[in-house]
């Protein structure tokens, strides 16, 4: 049984997405430790670009459900993903524009 692309990513996204869930309600029900934010990390180094939808509907998630102030969590998951992308691109971009480490 041959499984097609569309419905392989749909299955990937929609497992990505169900972990996500669970991690920020486990956040926000159980304990204060970060899992969200760790699990956004490693998920935003393999899907790139797209997962700022995720982090901001994850962060309004999460802001709900701790009660405080709307966006604050959301805007902190854009950061941070923002910037493990940055980080991921300068140092694994094109080779003209690798970072130079001490022991190249």
């Amino acid at each position: 049984m041959k499984i097609f692309l569309p419905k392989r990513l749909f299955l990937q996204r929609s497992i990505l997405g169900v972990l996500l869930v669970l991690s920020v309600l486990i956040q926000g029900v159980l304990t204060a430790f970060p899992f969200s934010l760790i699990l956004l990390v490693i998920i935003s180094y393999f899907l790139e670009e797209q997962i700022f939808s995720y982090a901001f509907v994850l962060g309004l998630f999460l802001d709900f459900l701790l009660g405080g102030h709307l966006g604050v969590q959301a805007m902190i998951f854009l950061g941070i993903s923002f910037l493990t992308l940055a980080v991921k691109k300068k140092i694994l971009g094109k080779e003209g524009e690798k970072l130079r480490l001490p022991y190249d």
